[in-house]
Protein backbone atom coordinates (compact mmCIF):
# COMPACT_ATOMS: atom_id res chain seq x y z
CA UNK A 1 0.00 0.00 0.00
CA UNK A 2 3.03 2.38 -0.26
CA UNK A 3 1.53 3.79 -3.45
CA UNK A 4 -1.69 4.65 -1.59
CA UNK A 5 0.23 6.33 1.27
CA UNK A 6 2.27 8.43 -1.17
CA UNK A 7 -0.93 9.45 -2.94
CA UNK A 8 -2.51 10.46 0.38
CA UNK A 9 0.56 12.53 1.32
CA UNK A 10 0.50 14.36 -2.02
CA UNK A 11 -3.18 15.16 -1.68
CA UNK A 12 -2.70 16.33 1.93
CA UNK A 13 -0.02 18.78 0.85
CA UNK A 14 -2.09 19.91 -2.10
CA UNK A 15 -5.16 20.48 0.07
CA UNK A 16 -3.08 22.54 2.49
CA UNK A 17 -2.08 24.82 -0.35
CA UNK A 18 -5.52 24.90 -1.90
CA UNK A 19 -7.07 25.77 1.46
CA UNK A 20 -5.18 29.06 1.41
CA UNK A 21 -6.25 29.88 -2.11
CA UNK A 22 -9.86 28.67 -2.50
CA UNK A 23 -12.98 28.42 -0.35
CA UNK A 24 -13.32 25.55 2.14
CA UNK A 25 -15.99 24.03 -0.10
CA UNK A 26 -13.39 23.39 -2.77
CA UNK A 27 -11.07 21.75 -0.23
CA UNK A 28 -13.88 19.37 0.74
CA UNK A 29 -14.38 18.51 -2.90
CA UNK A 30 -10.67 17.73 -3.11
CA UNK A 31 -11.01 15.36 -0.16
CA UNK A 32 -13.78 13.50 -1.98
CA UNK A 33 -11.58 13.21 -5.05
CA UNK A 34 -8.68 11.96 -2.91
CA UNK A 35 -10.90 9.25 -1.41
CA UNK A 36 -11.92 8.15 -4.88
CA UNK A 37 -8.30 7.92 -6.03
CA UNK A 38 -7.22 5.88 -2.97
CA UNK A 39 -10.20 3.53 -3.32
CA UNK A 40 -9.49 2.98 -7.01
CA UNK A 41 -5.87 2.18 -6.15
CA UNK A 42 -6.45 -0.06 -3.14
CA UNK A 43 -10.10 -1.20 -3.04
CA UNK A 44 -10.71 -2.39 -6.59
CA UNK A 45 -12.49 -5.77 -6.72
CA UNK A 46 -10.29 -6.71 -9.69
CA UNK A 47 -7.03 -6.26 -7.78
CA UNK A 48 -5.15 -9.59 -7.43
CA UNK A 49 -5.08 -10.72 -3.81
CA UNK A 50 -5.14 -13.81 -1.64
CA UNK A 51 -8.93 -14.15 -1.87
CA UNK A 52 -10.92 -16.86 -3.65
CA UNK A 53 -10.18 -15.39 -7.10
CA UNK A 54 -6.49 -16.31 -6.78
CA UNK A 55 -7.05 -19.86 -5.51
CA UNK A 56 -6.80 -22.87 -7.77
CA UNK A 57 -10.07 -24.75 -7.97
CA UNK A 58 -9.41 -28.46 -8.24
CA UNK A 59 -12.53 -30.41 -9.19
CA UNK A 60 -12.73 -34.08 -8.14
CA UNK A 61 -14.87 -36.39 -10.21
CA UNK A 62 -16.19 -38.86 -7.63
CA UNK A 63 -16.92 -38.93 -3.92
CA UNK A 64 -13.98 -41.14 -2.84
CA UNK A 65 -11.51 -39.19 -5.01
CA UNK A 66 -12.76 -36.00 -3.37
CA UNK A 67 -12.36 -37.50 0.12
CA UNK A 68 -8.74 -38.42 -0.59
CA UNK A 69 -7.87 -35.15 -2.34
CA UNK A 70 -9.40 -33.20 0.53
CA UNK A 71 -6.94 -34.92 2.86
CA UNK A 72 -4.00 -33.95 0.64
CA UNK A 73 -4.82 -30.22 0.35
CA UNK A 74 -5.95 -29.79 3.97
CA UNK A 75 -4.40 -26.67 5.49
CA UNK A 76 -3.27 -25.20 2.16
CA UNK A 77 -5.60 -22.30 1.39
CA UNK A 78 -4.48 -21.67 -2.18
CA UNK A 79 -6.10 -24.86 -3.47
CA UNK A 80 -9.81 -25.62 -3.08
CA UNK A 81 -10.98 -29.21 -3.63
CA UNK A 82 -14.56 -29.40 -4.92
CA UNK A 83 -16.65 -32.40 -5.96
CA UNK A 84 -18.29 -32.84 -9.36
CA UNK A 85 -20.82 -35.65 -8.87
CA UNK A 86 -23.57 -35.83 -6.23
CA UNK A 87 -22.47 -37.25 -2.88
CA UNK A 88 -25.10 -40.00 -2.96
CA UNK A 89 -24.51 -41.14 -6.54
CA UNK A 90 -22.11 -44.01 -5.91
CA UNK A 91 -20.01 -45.47 -8.74
CA UNK A 92 -20.87 -43.56 -11.96
CA UNK A 93 -20.97 -46.59 -14.24
CA UNK A 94 -23.71 -45.28 -16.51
CA UNK A 95 -23.61 -41.60 -15.60
CA UNK A 96 -24.44 -38.93 -18.18
CA UNK A 97 -22.95 -35.45 -17.80
CA UNK A 98 -25.55 -32.74 -17.06
CA UNK A 99 -25.42 -29.03 -18.06
CA UNK A 100 -24.67 -28.22 -14.40
CA UNK A 101 -21.73 -30.65 -14.50
CA UNK A 102 -20.43 -28.99 -17.66
CA UNK A 103 -20.51 -25.58 -15.99
CA UNK A 104 -18.56 -26.93 -13.00
CA UNK A 105 -15.98 -28.45 -15.31
CA UNK A 106 -15.62 -25.21 -17.27
CA UNK A 107 -14.95 -23.27 -14.05
CA UNK A 108 -12.28 -25.66 -12.74
CA UNK A 109 -8.54 -25.04 -13.00
CA UNK A 110 -7.67 -28.75 -12.79
CA UNK A 111 -9.45 -32.08 -12.59
CA UNK A 112 -8.73 -35.01 -10.27
CA UNK A 113 -10.06 -38.25 -11.73
CA UNK A 114 -10.11 -41.85 -10.53
CA UNK A 115 -8.92 -43.15 -13.89
CA UNK A 116 -9.05 -46.69 -15.29
CA UNK A 117 -12.17 -45.79 -17.27
CA UNK A 118 -14.46 -45.11 -14.31
CA UNK A 119 -14.86 -41.37 -15.00
CA UNK A 120 -13.69 -40.88 -18.58
CA UNK A 121 -16.92 -39.00 -19.32
CA UNK A 122 -15.81 -36.20 -16.98
CA UNK A 123 -12.24 -36.16 -18.27
CA UNK A 124 -13.43 -35.93 -21.88
CA UNK A 125 -15.80 -33.04 -21.10
CA UNK A 126 -13.11 -31.19 -19.12
CA UNK A 127 -10.53 -31.53 -21.89
CA UNK A 128 -12.93 -30.07 -24.46
CA UNK A 129 -13.11 -26.78 -22.55
CA UNK A 130 -9.56 -26.92 -21.09
CA UNK A 131 -7.32 -28.64 -23.66
CA UNK A 132 -4.11 -27.67 -21.86
CA UNK A 133 -5.34 -27.85 -18.24
CA UNK A 134 -3.91 -30.54 -15.95
CA UNK A 135 -5.77 -33.78 -15.25
CA UNK A 136 -4.58 -35.58 -12.13
CA UNK A 137 -5.29 -39.32 -12.28
CA UNK A 138 -5.44 -40.76 -8.77
CA UNK A 139 -4.52 -44.28 -9.92
CA UNK A 140 -1.56 -43.15 -12.03
CA UNK A 141 1.60 -45.17 -11.44
CA UNK A 142 -0.12 -47.87 -9.38
CA UNK A 143 0.89 -51.34 -10.50
CA UNK A 144 -0.58 -54.83 -9.88
CA UNK A 145 -4.08 -53.76 -10.95
CA UNK A 146 -6.91 -56.28 -11.05
CA UNK A 147 -8.81 -57.08 -14.22
CA UNK A 148 -12.49 -56.17 -14.38
CA UNK A 149 -14.82 -59.13 -14.07
CA UNK A 150 -17.89 -59.96 -16.11
CA UNK A 151 -19.34 -57.17 -18.21
CA UNK A 152 -18.70 -54.48 -15.58
CA UNK A 153 -15.65 -53.36 -17.55
CA UNK A 154 -13.85 -50.03 -17.84
CA UNK A 155 -10.99 -49.82 -20.28
CA UNK A 156 -7.90 -47.85 -19.29
CA UNK A 157 -7.49 -45.17 -21.99
CA UNK A 158 -3.70 -45.61 -21.90
CA UNK A 159 -3.33 -49.39 -21.97
CA UNK A 160 -6.65 -50.34 -23.56
CA UNK A 161 -7.03 -53.12 -20.97
CA UNK A 162 -10.08 -53.44 -18.72
CA UNK A 163 -8.95 -52.89 -15.15
CA UNK A 164 -10.96 -52.86 -11.95
CA UNK A 165 -11.10 -49.13 -11.05
CA UNK A 166 -12.32 -49.52 -7.45
CA UNK A 167 -9.02 -49.17 -5.60
CA UNK A 168 -10.58 -46.68 -3.17
CA UNK A 169 -12.61 -49.43 -1.45
CA UNK A 170 -9.42 -50.90 0.07
CA UNK A 171 -7.53 -48.76 2.64
CA UNK A 172 -4.14 -49.92 1.39
CA UNK A 173 -4.96 -48.96 -2.19
CA UNK A 174 -6.52 -45.69 -1.04
CA UNK A 175 -3.16 -44.91 0.59
CA UNK A 176 -1.45 -45.36 -2.77
CA UNK A 177 -4.01 -43.09 -4.42
CA UNK A 178 -3.30 -40.38 -1.82
CA UNK A 179 0.42 -40.59 -2.57
CA UNK A 180 -0.21 -40.34 -6.32
CA UNK A 181 -2.54 -37.35 -5.94
CA UNK A 182 -0.02 -35.52 -3.73
CA UNK A 183 2.86 -36.09 -6.15
CA UNK A 184 0.86 -34.73 -9.10
CA UNK A 185 -0.58 -31.81 -7.12
CA UNK A 186 2.95 -30.82 -6.12
CA UNK A 187 3.74 -30.28 -9.78
CA UNK A 188 0.56 -28.29 -10.34
CA UNK A 189 0.97 -26.11 -7.21
CA UNK A 190 4.67 -26.34 -6.23
CA UNK A 191 4.32 -23.81 -3.41
CA UNK A 192 2.09 -26.31 -1.62
CA UNK A 193 4.46 -29.27 -2.09
CA UNK A 194 5.58 -29.40 1.56
CA UNK A 195 1.98 -29.35 2.80
CA UNK A 196 0.82 -31.93 0.25
CA UNK A 197 3.68 -34.31 1.06
CA UNK A 198 3.20 -33.94 4.81
CA UNK A 199 -0.54 -34.57 4.56
CA UNK A 200 -0.06 -37.49 2.18
CA UNK A 201 2.53 -39.10 4.43
CA UNK A 202 0.28 -38.90 7.51
CA UNK A 203 -2.84 -40.00 5.64
CA UNK A 204 -1.09 -42.85 3.85
CA UNK A 205 0.37 -44.19 7.11
CA UNK A 206 -3.05 -44.03 8.74
CA UNK A 207 -4.76 -45.82 5.86
CA UNK A 208 -2.11 -48.55 5.73
CA UNK A 209 -2.58 -49.14 9.44
CA UNK A 210 -6.32 -49.31 8.84
CA UNK A 211 -5.69 -51.87 6.11
CA UNK A 212 -3.64 -53.97 8.53
CA UNK A 213 -6.50 -53.86 11.03
CA UNK A 214 -8.93 -54.95 8.33
CA UNK A 215 -6.72 -57.87 7.32
CA UNK A 216 -6.41 -58.93 10.98
CA UNK A 217 -10.21 -58.84 11.27
CA UNK A 218 -10.63 -61.05 8.20
CA UNK A 219 -8.07 -63.58 9.47
CA UNK A 220 -10.27 -64.17 12.52
CA UNK A 221 -13.49 -64.72 10.54
CA UNK A 222 -15.04 -68.18 10.61
CA UNK A 223 -16.02 -67.93 6.94
CA UNK A 224 -14.23 -65.68 4.47
CA UNK A 225 -16.36 -66.51 1.38
CA UNK A 226 -18.82 -63.78 0.37
CA UNK A 227 -21.18 -62.66 -2.39
CA UNK A 228 -20.99 -58.98 -3.39
CA UNK A 229 -23.13 -56.55 -5.35
CA UNK A 230 -20.53 -55.86 -8.05
CA UNK A 231 -16.73 -55.99 -8.30
CA UNK A 232 -16.15 -52.95 -6.08
CA UNK A 233 -14.53 -55.04 -3.31
CA UNK A 234 -11.97 -56.85 -5.47
CA UNK A 235 -8.96 -54.97 -4.05
CA UNK A 236 -10.26 -55.18 -0.49
CA UNK A 237 -10.62 -58.95 -0.87
CA UNK A 238 -7.11 -59.31 -2.28
CA UNK A 239 -5.58 -57.12 0.44
CA UNK A 240 -7.37 -58.75 3.37
CA UNK A 241 -7.97 -62.39 2.45
CA UNK A 242 -11.72 -62.23 1.78
CA UNK A 243 -12.92 -64.57 -1.00
CA UNK A 244 -15.54 -63.26 -3.41
CA UNK A 245 -17.19 -66.39 -4.75
CA UNK A 246 -20.04 -64.70 -6.67
CA UNK A 247 -21.05 -61.24 -7.89
CA UNK A 248 -24.70 -60.23 -8.24
CA UNK A 249 -24.68 -57.37 -10.73
CA UNK A 250 -22.55 -57.83 -13.81
CA UNK A 251 -24.35 -55.28 -16.03
CA UNK A 252 -24.00 -51.69 -14.76
CA UNK A 253 -27.40 -50.06 -14.42
CA UNK A 254 -29.34 -53.28 -15.09
CA UNK A 255 -30.86 -55.93 -12.86
CA UNK A 256 -29.62 -59.48 -13.49
CA UNK A 257 -31.84 -61.82 -15.47
CA UNK A 258 -33.40 -64.93 -13.97
CA UNK A 259 -30.67 -67.08 -15.53
CA UNK A 260 -27.97 -64.81 -14.10
CA UNK A 261 -29.56 -64.98 -10.65
CA UNK A 262 -29.60 -68.77 -10.79
CA UNK A 263 -25.95 -68.73 -11.84
CA UNK A 264 -25.08 -66.45 -8.92
CA UNK A 265 -26.86 -68.75 -6.47
CA UNK A 266 -25.05 -71.78 -7.89
CA UNK A 267 -21.62 -70.14 -7.66
CA UNK A 268 -22.32 -68.88 -4.15
CA UNK A 269 -23.41 -72.34 -2.98
CA UNK A 270 -20.45 -74.07 -4.63
CA UNK A 271 -18.06 -71.52 -3.09
CA UNK A 272 -19.47 -71.98 0.40
CA UNK A 273 -20.57 -68.34 0.76
CA UNK A 274 -21.25 -67.27 4.33
CA UNK A 275 -23.12 -64.03 3.55
CA UNK A 276 -24.41 -61.78 0.79
CA UNK A 277 -23.34 -58.13 0.90
CA UNK A 278 -25.11 -55.33 -0.93
CA UNK A 279 -24.07 -51.65 -1.11
CA UNK A 280 -25.76 -48.48 0.13
CA UNK A 281 -26.39 -47.10 -3.37
CA UNK A 282 -28.23 -50.24 -4.56
CA UNK A 283 -31.63 -51.60 -3.49
CA UNK A 284 -31.04 -54.62 -1.21
CA UNK A 285 -33.92 -56.74 -2.55
CA UNK A 286 -31.94 -58.89 -5.02
CA UNK A 287 -29.20 -59.63 -2.51
CA UNK A 288 -31.75 -60.50 0.15
CA UNK A 289 -33.52 -62.86 -2.27
CA UNK A 290 -30.24 -64.68 -2.99
CA UNK A 291 -29.46 -64.87 0.73
CA UNK A 292 -32.85 -66.43 1.48
CA UNK A 293 -32.33 -68.98 -1.27
CA UNK A 294 -28.98 -69.93 0.27
CA UNK A 295 -30.21 -69.64 3.86
CA UNK A 296 -27.35 -67.28 4.75
CA UNK A 297 -27.44 -63.71 6.15
CA UNK A 298 -27.51 -60.55 4.08
CA UNK A 299 -25.98 -57.24 5.13
CA UNK A 300 -24.64 -53.97 3.70
CA UNK A 301 -20.94 -53.24 3.17
CA UNK A 302 -20.02 -49.69 2.25
CA UNK A 303 -17.24 -49.18 -0.35
CA UNK A 304 -17.39 -45.41 0.34
CA UNK A 305 -18.46 -44.69 -3.21
CA UNK A 306 -21.04 -42.31 -1.71
CA UNK A 307 -21.69 -40.53 1.56
CA UNK A 308 -22.85 -37.33 3.27
CA UNK A 309 -22.40 -33.92 1.69
CA UNK A 310 -20.08 -32.67 4.45
CA UNK A 311 -18.40 -35.72 6.01
CA UNK A 312 -15.98 -35.41 8.95
CA UNK A 313 -12.29 -35.76 8.17
CA UNK A 314 -12.24 -39.28 9.65
CA UNK A 315 -15.25 -40.43 7.63
CA UNK A 316 -13.30 -43.00 5.57
CA UNK A 317 -11.85 -44.57 8.72
CA UNK A 318 -15.23 -44.70 10.46
CA UNK A 319 -16.92 -46.42 7.52
CA UNK A 320 -14.16 -49.01 7.18
CA UNK A 321 -14.30 -49.84 10.88
CA UNK A 322 -18.06 -50.20 10.60
CA UNK A 323 -17.48 -52.62 7.72
CA UNK A 324 -15.20 -54.66 9.99
CA UNK A 325 -17.90 -54.86 12.66
CA UNK A 326 -20.46 -55.95 10.06
CA UNK A 327 -18.17 -58.71 8.78
CA UNK A 328 -17.60 -60.02 12.31
CA UNK A 329 -21.30 -59.93 13.13
CA UNK A 330 -22.33 -61.57 9.84
CA UNK A 331 -19.61 -64.17 9.25
CA UNK A 332 -18.66 -64.90 12.84
CA UNK A 333 -15.29 -64.49 14.50
CA UNK A 334 -12.96 -67.13 15.92
CA UNK A 335 -12.22 -66.94 19.63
Amino acid sequence: MHGGEDTARLWHNAIGTIGEMVPVRMARLSLVLWAAVVCSAGCSPHRPSSDHSSRQRVLCTTYPVWLLTREVVRGYGEVIADRLLPAQLGCPHEYVVTPADTRKLEQADALVANGLGLDDFAVDTFRKSHPAAPVIVATKGIQDLLASEGTDRHEDEHSGRAHNPHLFASPKQAARMVESIAAQLSTLAPRGKIVFERNASATSARLRQLGDEFAATVRRLRNKAIVTQHDVFGYLARDTGLRIVAVIRTHPGEDPSAAELLGTVRRARDGGAGAVFTEPQYPPSIGETIARELAIPAAVLDPIASGPEEPPLDYYDKVMRRNMRILRATLGAKQ
